[in-house]
């Protein structure tokens, strides 16, 4: 997470908790084999911290996973099945 967002990391009990621009609040842990993401926006910023901030998003789900978007979608795609 300190590699995409450049702010601190917070712990709660098993969560990581940040607060980065367009992003009031994003909670990342896992269950099981699952990475679990909860964000918030933050509607009070201008579109250009909006487009960082989700290249940011977008780089960190990629390394997180090992997945990059299109492929998280296939895989969502089968779990809802």
């Amino acid at each position: 997470m300190k590699e995409c967002f450049p702010c601190e990391v917070e712990i709660r009990d098993d969560t990581f908790v940040i607060s980065y621009k367009a992003l009031k609040q994003m909670k990342v842990w896992i269950d099981g084999k699952k990475l679990c993401v909860d964000t918030e926006s933050n509607t009070d910023v201008d579109v250009g911290e909006v487009s960082n901030t989700n290249r940011r998003f977008r780089k960190f789900l990629d390394a997180a996973t090992g997945y990059t978007a299109k492929e998280r979608v296939k895989k969502m795609k089968k779990s809802v099945n």
